[in-house]
């Protein structure tokens, strides 16, 4: 991927990160609302009454990532009101960000799609997901990973190959 984290320039390695993926891409006018409303949360976004250096930047029309950090820590009530935030695309804009379930690959085409983990599952089987598909991990924890081309990279070299099985017509592991 081609992104540079410029928006994040001025946060550490170790600043926290959350990345919101939505089901299809985003169309202008919602690339529209969603920056709107980070643009309005962002200078607003404080933890233990002390301000939260943040930053985002929409990625790929699919993406919303979200850094942050602070000296004092990040609270949950923090975290919470960003995630009230992102909540309010879903109830305000039928925008859907949080559904945890999807997983992010490039097919063929090198188009993003995002399908179930019972999908996901299925092309792994069928090796229409090779070892050398791009896959999105959207549960990279900072920024440093970020960095370090961490969010978009080969199937195999991702937690999703420890995950599902390659064996033709195997069932989903479970996570332990």
């Amino acid at each position: 991927m081609d992104t540079e984290w410029k928006d994040f320039s001025n946060l550490p390695d170790q600043a926290r990160v959350w990345i919101y993926g939505f089901e299809n891409n985003l169309s202008s006018e919602a690339r529209n609302k969603v920056s709107e409303s980070l643009t309005a949360f962002i200078p607003t976004w404080t933890s233990h009454q002390h301000h939260v250096a943040a930053a985002f930047t929409l990625v790929v029309n699919r993406f919303a990532i979200v850094a942050a950090h602070t000296s004092h820590g990040i609270s949950g009530c923090s975290i919470d009101s960003l995630w009230q935030n992102i909540r309010s695309l879903e109830v305000n804009h039928e925008l859907n960000p949080l559904d945890g379930s999807l997983l992010f690959f490039r097919n063929k085409n090198s188009q993003i799609q995002a399908v179930n983990r019972e999908k996901f599952q299925q092309l792994v089987s069928s090796r229409d997901i090779k070892n050398s598909t791009p896959v999105f991990d959207t549960l990279i924890e900072n920024v440093g990973q970020l960095r370090a081309g961490k969010f978009e990279r080969a199937f195999e070299n991702c937690w999703h190959i420890n995950m599902f099985n390659c064996e033709p017509n195997s069932t989903v592991k479970t996570a332990t």
